[in-house]
This record gives structure tokens, sequence and C-alpha cells, in this order.
């Protein structure tokens, strides 16, 4: 019996110094992992892990020549030329994204580019815009 009261005074100590598990889910070392950050895709970068490349507000330059255009990426509308444009996303080697372009002039037509992905997408993308 007296054994017992010594080990639940200890346990009783030994716990109370134990981080709740909001406070270990909300510290730095809930982000890493060894010397590494689980997400280690820093803003305007990418990562990539052989297969596939991950991407964090990747900064590309979109322009369009002559004049201004509507552009959309996989069919969701994006921005106006000229566009700095930041990309989150995944993408694995071989994918295609698929560019739609719709110039402001009605003298020039509207066309789509895809970009296959080979490496890192472009900083910068121009658009060769021609009449009809």
């Amino acid at each position: 019996m007296t054994l017992k009261i010594p080990i639940v005074i200890f346990s009783i100590f030994l716990l109370s110094g134990c981080a709740s598990l909001d406070e270990i889910q909300n510290s730095e070392l809930a982000h890493t992992v060894g010397s590494f950050q689980l997400n280690p895709v820093r803003p305007n970068n990418y990562w990539y892990d052989g297969k596939t490349y991950e991407y964090n507000k990747y900064q590309i330059e979109i322009y369009s020549e002559p004049g201004h255009a509507h552009i959309s990426l996989d069919g969701k509308y994006i921005g106006d030329t000229p566009l700095l444009y930041k990309f989150t996303g995944t993408l694995t080697k071989g994918d295609e994204i698929v560019f739609r372009i719709m110039p402001f002039d009605e003298n020039i037509k509207p066309f789509e580019q895809a970009l296959k992905i080979k490496d890192e997408l472009p900083r910068k993308i121009n658009f060769k815009l021609t009449d009809k």
C-alpha cells in the first residue's frame, strides 16, 4: 500500500507537465519530421518528388500579342492579359493543361493551347494572336 501512494503522486506530477493535443498540433514541431518540413513548398515555388510537381502560388506571367485577351486554364477563367497568375496544385509528368485564349479584338481568332508537363511550369508565357 505504501508503494502505491508514491506511484500515484509521481504519475500525477508526470502528467501535469504534458502538453495538450491542441498544443502539440499547433506547435512548430507538428510541421516537421526530423529535419524535413511536412509541406516543403514555399510560396512561388514548387516541389518535385521524381514523378509529380507540387506548386504553391507559383507565379506565371501571361501575355498576349497583339492586344489583350481573356485567359482560361482547363476551362476556368483565370484573368485577362497581361496577367500575373499564381498557380497552386499538383501536376504529374505527362499531364496536359489547356489554355483558352479569347482576344478582346473580334478580328482576332480565339484558340486553345495545350501545355504538356515535362519539367516545371514556365515562368512566362506569351501567346501570339493571329487575325481571323
